[in-house]
């Protein structure tokens, strides 16, 4: 078992660290305030747009017959339920106690 532990701290952790190190020590590039301002126009519109979406959304269940909201809800908790029955990660699997 303690062999399986190191192989997994060799073959996976290490090179991460490595890699982390590596892009520490570069310097970040500075921005000009056209850049800042293009990025906050971006995230603005991105907000906006996820807005919209959820107003969408919203409609979209209001407009629906009791019913249909009601079998929504069942699909929703079936899915909810299946989809918490996932197996965990294989790396996980392996290296368990």
């Amino acid at each position: 078992m303690k062999l399986k532990k190191y192989l997994f701290i060799i073959l996976f952790i290490l090179p991460v660290i490595l890699v982390a190190q590596s892009t520490e020590n570069s310097n970040p590039k500075k921005l000009t305030k056209s850049e800042k301002a293009k990025i906050k126009k971006e995230e603005k519109e991105l907000k906006e747009a996820h807005k919209a979406e959820e107003r969408a959304k919203k409609h979209y269940r209001e407009i629906q017959t009791k019913e249909v909201r009601k079998r929504m809800k069942e699909s929703r908790r079936k899915a909810r339920k299946n989809n918490e029955r996932k197996e965990e990660f294989f790396l996980f699997r392996l290296f368990r106690k």
